[in-house]
């Protein structure tokens, strides 16, 4: 399974060009030397795969909860008002999950690029822009919990 050298000087391995030479010297097909990064790559894209699932099941239980909910309280003759910013809420829970594995997608096939050439950076602002959304979600959060009670 040793790389047999090809007309030119260049190495083939399993049908993979070497183009650079890895630890100790020796040579390592174009495709495997960052497999290590393609996988944390890959990693990272399904924790937010995960993220987006977990968003969007729960908004879809906060719609269904709230909207069952109202309907008991009509039922009973009872104001429902209460009711619908969560029923909102649920649908905006399921868009975000939306919004946020189209982000995921993206944002991994550009690691993905950014890997393969060399060029990878991380995006600093992005992380601190996603930070400053949680903390503002957090403190909407804080104020409707305690507004309702």
């Amino acid at each position: 399974m040793g790389g047999a050298p090809m007309p030119g000087g260049e190495c083939r391995n399993e049908g993979v060009a070497v183009t650079e030479a890895g630890e100790g010297g020796k040579e390592q097909p174009a495709r495997t030397r960052h497999v290590s990064e393609h996988m944390a790559n890959e990693r990272t894209y399904l924790a937010w795969l995960r993220t987006s699932v977990t968003l969007m099941s729960f908004g879809l239980v906060l719609n269904r909860f709230a909207a069952e909910l109202g309907a008991v309280r009509r039922a009973a003759g009872l104001h429902a008002i209460l009711t619908l910013p969560a029923e909102h809420v649920g649908v905006g829970m399921v868009g975000a999950g939306m919004v946020l594995i189209l982000g995921a997608a993206v944002r991994y096939a550009q690691v993905r690029h950014g890997i393969d050439t060399g060029e990878y950076r991380p995006l600093t602002r992005a992380a601190w822009i996603i930070a400053l959304a949680v903390l503002v979600g957090g403190v909407t959060c804080l104020v409707w919990m305690y507004r309702r009670s």
